[in-house]
């Protein structure tokens, strides 16, 4: 829910930027307010997703421990200190992760053997909503209009907003399958 703000906000402020920069008139207080509640939903979201990090990282520990337990130590190709230490590593946070998790989701239902493919695009919409704005932050960078940077900034934030609630629906779904089989 804290992600529409913040699309609907960048928006508006990127089109009275766009404005101001082209010599229109623009309310100042209205500048001010909008650019006001974009940095307080860019904060809003920081922390949500920060909190979902960390309740995140409490789960999938305890569904690593499951899984081995379920699927013994050869179902996990990482040890459990992995879980924590794949999100620090440079280099090692772009696989770990998905490598821990797809590894608990086939560890969880040894019967009926799964494919992780729901894990492997969960992956993809992480990795993208964190590489589109690297990417078009390099593009923007470059000398440009001033309103052309800022519609490509609105851009890649809905775009990245669009990739992060595409994560956030797809780790809902791993999650509660991985833990309606572990509890059977």
């Amino acid at each position: 829910m804290a992600l529409v703000p913040l699309v609907v906000t960048s928006s508006r402020f990127a089109q009275l930027a766009s404005q101001a920069i082209a010599h229109q008139a623009v309310d100042q207080n209205e500048f001010d307010t909008v650019g006001a509640a974009f940095a307080v939903s860019v904060g809003v979201v920081g922390l949500a997703v920060l909190a979902a990090g960390i309740l995140f990282w409490l789960w999938s520990w305890r569904a690593r421990g499951n899984a081995e337990m379920l699927g013994g130590r050869a179902s996990q190709d990482l040890s459990r200190g992995w879980t924590f230490w794949c999100w620090f590593c440079p280099l090692v946070n772009l696989w770990f992760p998905c490598q821990i998790v797809a590894d608990i989701y086939r560890a969880s239902l040894p019967r009926e053997p799964r494919k992780a493919g729901i894990v492997i695009a969960w992956w993809f919409t992480v990795l993208g909503a964190g590489v589109v704005p690297e990417v078009v932050g390099a593009i923007v960078g470059k000398p440009t209009e001033v309103s052309t940077q800022l519609h490509d900034l609105t851009v890649t934030t809905i775009v990245s907003v669009v990739l992060l609630a595409a994560s956030a629906v797809l780790i809902s779904v791993i999650i509660n399958r991985i833990s309606r089989w572990q509890q059977r």
